[in-house]
């Protein structure tokens, strides 16, 4: 849910994004740490880098369609606009 103003009538509504994503491409990999700052952590001597994780890259289209509008007074699962995709479901 995030804040936005209505164009028509400048109230404040929540607006409820559902993003859909695409992906084109993903890649794993194995880290490769060069520096290890303790001192940036506050671990001092006691922090040790052993096994560090995989590593995952990815690239994708977000498509980030308007779900639907709540006004603030309103509780957000009342009287709010429904999408066409709620309408068909």
């Amino acid at each position: 849910m995030h804040l936005a103003r209505n164009k028509d009538d400048e109230k404040l509504v929540l607006v409820q994004v559902d993003p859909e994503f695409t992906f084109s491409k993903a890649e794993r990999g194995k880290p490769r740490v060069v520096l290890m700052d303790n001192n940036a952590f506050g671990a001092g001597a006691y922090l040790r880098l052993d096994n560090p994780i995989s590593a995952t890259f990815t690239t994708a289209d977000v498509t980030l369609p308007r779900s639907g509008t709540s006004a603030i007074r309103t509780p957000a699962m009342q009287e709010r606009p429904r999408s066409p995709r709620e309408k068909s479901a």
